[in-house]
């Protein structure tokens, strides 16, 4: 089992998930301190949500485009 890292979008009125954005290896642990993620879940096996300045941050750290205002993201692992 490999789970990869990504940033899940839900949209705010439906709380459906709407975006997926994958988290590139290379920048993963840096978002895992921006996420505040605990050193006692290193696989990441919770969900953190993330504020509108974390996911600025991520955004920047790995050279995505994420719209913080429109959905409300969290940081999550899936079985890929």
């Amino acid at each position: 089992m490999t789970l990869e890292a990504k940033i899940v979008g839900f949209d705010r009125s439906s709380d459906l998930a709407a975006v997926e954005l994958s988290v590139p290896g290379f920048v993963l642990a840096q978002v895992k301190r921006i996420a505040q993620v605990p050193a006692s879940d290193p696989d990441l096996l919770g969900s953190y949500p993330l504020d509108d300045s974390q996911v600025v941050k991520i955004a920047e750290a790995a050279h995505i485009t994420i719209d913080p205002v429109k959905y409300a993201y969290f940081l999550e692992a899936y079985d890929e």
